[in-house]
């Protein structure tokens, strides 16, 4: 007879950290309770097929008793309608037809005598638009607030890295055609997070952005990272520093490739950027920047974890540059492979990386970046203590077993009423 807690657990999110994640959340509560998974059919065509390949690797059913594919309700418009334009208009039409559909899979989740339901993101909406209407308790896993709306100051300066030949006329054109949509979605976005019953994230900075935003409580439930594949190896070291992220302008790899460039050619490592998903226009300003700095780039595209903890063994040591990172799980990861790790001193990073001794974080100026990974190129013992260093400090606080106990605490403080 199974005597388990029966919760449910909703997520929609593409290829990254975030659906690692999940995984890892469903493989420690699986110890403890029944869990129904509802996603997305990834098979679907329309949807991201990284989805469906990582949740094939992750290989996430064998913890599911059931898992519910649904369908998007999002409408495969003529070609002849679709333009820079019109394209906020269809998406708002999109977003009331996801959550009239949202309501009935709140209906059905309700009837299944859930004791909880734990939501995490959805790629679509950020907040998934069924919370709301949900009677179970339900705990909102999220990251971040949605950066599309809420942080301007970032999606104004993105814009502009992305096109350089910016007008201010085209700029209020395109906040008066978004404005619909953006309104609408923060409707929902806000509507629907505030509805759960508790809310946890991924860090301090995440924390302290998503209570100014909502003003809800938000509790910490930090991840953690797999000790037992990502680990020192035997390897001999390559010259070359690695960059594990989505080619995307907000991961920063141009500003590490700038760094580089100031780094004396006779001494400069090669950088290698691991990335499962990329923004082609964004690839090619990389491929063109390192080209005309000197710095040598290699590409390697959808490796595997064996293959990625071989990359982290190989390196001097691991660059993680993002603008405003959430939390971030490639510091982790690179200083359970026993090598330090070079970030900036934003966002979730400074709750990982120990400043001076597990690696460095630095300001978001090239001179210092390029001064720092110098020290770093120069200095073999330095690189091997931080190592060490990183190594101990991520067996110590940062495994998934912690997190998960976290994680399935909140839980039964929830179900018991105790939650504050």
């Amino acid at each position: 007879m199974n005597d388990k807690l029966k919760i449910a657990i909703f997520h929609n999110l593409a290829f990254g950290g975030a659906l690692r994640v999940v995984f890892e959340h469903v493989r420690y509560l699986a110890q403890y309770y029944s869990i129904d998974l509802f996603t997305y059919d990834f098979r679907c065509k329309k949807c991201n097929i990284y989805l469906f390949e990582q949740s094939q690797i992750l290989n996430i059913e064998k913890y599911c008793n059931h898992i519910y594919y649904f369908l998007p309700p999002i409408i495969d418009w003529p070609k002849i309608l679709i333009s820079r334009y019109t394209n906020p208009y269809l998406k708002a039409i999109d977003l009331l037809k996801i959550d009239k559909s949202s309501k009935k899979l709140a209906e059905y989740i309700n009837r299944q005598g859930y004791a909880a339901i734990i939501v995490h993101p959805d790629r679509i909406t950020q907040a998934p638009l069924f919370i709301r209407y949900l009677k179970v308790p339900s705990v909102y896993y999220l990251h971040e607030p949605n950066r599309y709306i809420y942080d301007v100051y970032q999606h104004y300066e993105l814009f502009k890295r992305a096109n350089k030949r910016f007008l201010g006329i085209e700029r209020l054109a395109k906040l008066c055609v978004l404005y619909p949509y953006r309104k609408l979605l923060k409707y929902f976005d806000y509507v629907n997070t505030v509805h759960a019953s508790l809310h946890l994230t991924n860090s301090k900075f995440s924390k302290e952005f998503i209570e100014q935003v909502y003003r809800v409580n938000c509790k910490i439930c930090y991840p953690g990272v797999d000790i037992e594949t990502f680990r020192p190896l035997s390897l001999p070291k390559e010259d070359q520093v690695v960059f594990v992220s989505a080619l995307l302008p907000s991961k920063a790899q141009d500003f590490a490739i700038q760094s580089l460039a100031l780094i004396p050619k006779s001494r400069r490592p090669k950088l290698v950027l691991c990335y499962k998903r990329a923004e082609s226009r964004f690839l090619e300003k990389l491929k063109s920047l390192a080209q005309r700095t000197g710095v040598r780039l290699k590409l390697i595209e959808g490796a595997s974890d064996k293959e990625i903890v071989e990359i982290y063994n190989r390196s001097l040591f691991a660059l993680y540059l993002p603008i405003r990172e959430p939390f971030g799980l490639v510091p982790l990861e690179a200083m359970a492979c026993g090598i330090p790790v070079v970030g900036v001193n934003e966002g979730g990073v400074t709750e990982t990386i120990i400043n001076g001794q597990t690696g460095f974080l630095v300001d978001r100026n090239l001179e210092k970046l390029a001064e720092t990974i110098d020290i770093l190129i120069k200095n073999e013992n330095l690189r091997n203590m931080l190592g060490a260093n990183a190594r101990k400090h991520v067996v110590a606080n940062w495994t998934w077993d912690k997190s998960g106990s976290a994680l399935d605490q909140e839980i039964r403080l929830l179900l018991s009423g105790k939650e504050t």
